[in-house]
């Protein structure tokens, strides 16, 4: 490392000549700072780090800085305890002193609140969760260490797209969050300032959630503690009152708050104020094109009365699942259940009678070795009847607590799992299936380093094990080691050129990479492979989106619909590619305007065109801008018809007739949609009426219904 007195706090690295500007960064050393901030390049916790540049404005508890390990030589955070309405700093030095002896007191609690939750942060291992590296007290107090990432915070990222973000945009950063905050709320902990200052979206758009300066172990905080802190607009009434009733509704809160923010671009009316009967501006007034399903569970999120709100984010989760989009990163990994951001699909549960499994990758030397005392062992210990039975016992055992392992992986059962996989490891330490298996539970788990250890075990005693280098790269994937997940997925697919499944994750990653055309020719590999791979088609859709190439991620996203009607996921992007695809036209065509038959016309040629999907879609937005649009209800509700949703055509055709009650298509239509749903009764019924309104057609199909004895 260079001299301490070259070195350039904004970058650490050498500045390159004597003057105090970067040749590096532009970081100008001479520029002032804050007056409470430590000084520039201050050594602390025995010379092991150096403190820079500060990192965004000091808060009401502490300051930030960009740091150096220097024994690691890597930049770093350096998170300070500095609550600035009880402390001052002493010039030109790390020394702190509080205000009066009752500031004293405080300050020493505090600072081991601080470290307290260092310790407990310490223990957070999660991709959208900052990492603690070290933490340590010094000059009357504390400092943590955490990792540094490149990139800018939310906010800095919603004015740089223009002030507010797409749904989709939205979406993917804040699913992110909630499981990152689904980990913190896990150990006990509440965040309490959960705002876009503190989300920072890295190089590579992770979101990462920062600053838990205002987080209390919520099993042991005490009444008299530190000021409350509060940002007005994401702080929800509880957050007001110095014993309210705080807990993970009080994240969730500001959940829906940020979720607002960035979609509208508006700040939301302070929690306080909607106390005093002062309106919420509705979020679909602000952003019509809101998605209903995200505005009902941003308003549930958002409710003043903590009871009224989701209670746990599991709670909230259960709301998207049942809404328009479903959230699978922090549950389970399957074709038919994946995230709105892809995901690697999960591996089989692998076969116990696998051909590359244990003891099978020794070397012809060993196993003659081996041999040699297996055999010697043998005659000593058949001369008193044990041999025979012990290997026969084990081999029953070993078969028994490997096919309940991979039961209990199926049933969920992960801890349950584990254990059955580490008794067949204890009797068997070289057996592939079951580290193998036991990877796939910790991984299941969440506990991605200790499956990366099990898989890596596998592969070491069956060098050609496909499913273990699988199962590794989706651990890898998971932790956003991209580039080691390609590897995996590449040496899966040398071994087994027909697995589609990886083929299809190493898709993802690339697309997680930014390498759109390389994800585009692996998930077209993975449907070569495997034509009803309906997550393919999805993936391959979401790069041709990022791509721009809107037209084919539509037909993409169709296909996985027409595959699997169920694929909400795929569902939510083709709403939100062809939205963009819309806008981009509108863009181009100014005469093109948002008017109901614009829509209404542009379903009609969907319909024509068999796109049934994008064909709701438009009739749908045809209704929201004109809600007594009888044509759209109509065609809508043949369109479900066509898709075999009668119970959707069935509310549409009622629809009609609701607003005109002689509607003899309405009837006629509706009658079919209840026969083919098992309701004989009301669609002969309708038939009938049909056919009282002058329809010949429904005359006809009504007479031939009572002549088959359908219809009394």
């Amino acid at each position: 490392m260079a001299k301490l007195q070259t070195i350039c706090p904004g970058c650490f690295r050498d500045r390159g000549n004597d003057g105090v500007i970067c040749s590096s960064c532009g970081y100008d050393e001479s520029q002032a700072t804050s007056a409470i901030a430590l000084p520039l390049k201050t050594l602390l916790n025995n010379n092991k780090y150096i403190s820079g540049k500060l990192l965004g404005k000091p808060g009401g508890f502490g300051i930030t800085y960009l740091g150096y390990d220097i024994n690691l030589r890597m930049r770093i955070a350096i998170k300070e305890y500095f609550p600035k309405s009880m402390v001052s700093r002493i010039p030109n030095s790390k020394e702190v002193a509080a205000h009066s002896l009752e500031d004293e007191e405080s300050l020493q609690y505090g600072i081991q609140q601080f470290l307290q939750e260092a310790r407990v942060l310490a223990k957070f291992v999660h991709q959208n969760v900052v990492r603690v590296k070290d933490f340590f007290e010094e000059s009357n107090t504390a400092y943590i260490v955490m990792d540094y990432y490149d990139g800018i915070s939310l906010e800095e990222y919603r004015i740089k797209k223009g002030g507010k973000l797409t749904e989709q945009e939205s979406l993917d950063i804040m699913m992110a969050v909630l499981s990152g905050l689904m980990e913190v709320h896990g150990k006990g902990f509440l965040h309490r300032d959960i705002k876009p200052h503190n989300i920072f979206i890295t190089t590579d758009n992770r979101p990462i959630l920062l600053d838990f300066g205002a987080a209390r172990q919520a099993i042991s905080e005490k009444s008299r503690g530190l000021t409350v802190v509060l940002t007005e607009g994401f702080a929800p009434y509880e957050q007001y009152q110095s014993r309210g009733n705080q807990g993970p509704w009080t994240d969730i809160y500001a959940v829906g708050a940020t979720f607002y923010y960035i979609l509208s671009g508006v700040l939301p009316t302070d929690a306080a104020s909607r106390k005093s009967n002062v309106k919420l501006v509705p979020l679909r007034q602000l952003v019509p094109s809101i998605s209903p399903y995200l505005d009902n569970i941003i308003a549930k999120a958002m409710a003043v009365e903590p009871t009224m709100r989701p209670q746990t984010v599991e709670d909230l989760l259960k709301l998207f699942e049942t809404g328009n989009r479903r959230v699978t990163e922090i549950h389970t990994e399957s074709r038919q259940q994946q995230q709105n951001r892809p995901e690697p699909d999960s591996r089989p549960i692998p076969p116990s009678n696998r051909r590359d499994s244990s003891p099978g990758a020794e070397s012809s030397s060993k196993k003659a070795v081996l041999s040699f005392a297996l055999v010697m062992m043998a005659l000593i210990l058949v001369s008193i009847g044990l041999y025979g039975y012990k290997l026969k016992d084990d081999k029953k055992k070993i078969k028994e607590y490997l096919a309940e392992g991979h039961e209990k992986l199926k049933d969920e059962q992960y801890d349950s799992a584990i254990v059955y996989y580490s008794n067949v490891i204890e009797i068997t330490p070289g057996h592939s299936d079951a580290y193998n298996g036991r990877g796939d539970a910790y991984r299941k788990k969440g506990d991605y380093d200790r499956a990366i250890d099990d898989y890596t075990k596998a592969i070491e005693i069956a060098p050609r094990y496909a499913d273990a280098y699988s199962g590794r790269g989706i651990a890898y994937h998971k932790k956003g080691y991209y580039d080691s997940a390609i590897t995996d997925y590449t040496r899966a697919i040398e071994i087994d050129p027909r697995d589609d499944v990886a083929y299809s994750n190493r898709g993802i990653a690339y697309i997680n990479k930014g390498d759109y055309n390389s994800a585009i020719a692996d998930c077209t590999k993975a449907i070569d492979i495997d034509p009803q791979y309906d997550s393919a088609y999805a993936n391959r859709g979401i790069a041709y989106a990022n791509k721009g190439d809107y037209d084919n991620a539509i037909a993409d996203y169709t296909k996985a619909l027409e595959i699997n009607p169920k694929h909400t996921y795929a569902y939510t992007r083709l709403e939100n590619a062809y939205k963009n695809k819309q806008e981009r036209f509108r863009s181009k065509e100014s005469s093109v305007t948002n008017t109901a038959d614009a829509y209404y016309n542009s379903g009609v040629s969907y319909y024509n065109k068999k796109q049934y999907s994008i064909a709701i879609i438009d009739y749908t937005k045809a209704i929201e801008l004109n809600p007594r649009y009888i044509a759209a209800y109509l065609n809508r509700g043949t369109t479900y018809y066509k898709i075999k949703d009668y119970d959707h055509a069935v509310a549409d055709f009622s629809k009609v007739i609701e607003m005109n009650s002689i509607h003899v298509t309405a009837y006629h239509n509706r009658a079919f949609a209840y026969i083919k749903s098992g309701n004989l009764h009301n669609g002969c019924l309708d038939m009938k009426k049909a056919c009282d309104l002058k329809s010949s057609d429904s005359c006809n199909t009504y007479r031939e219904l009572l002549h088959s004895a359908k219809c009394t």
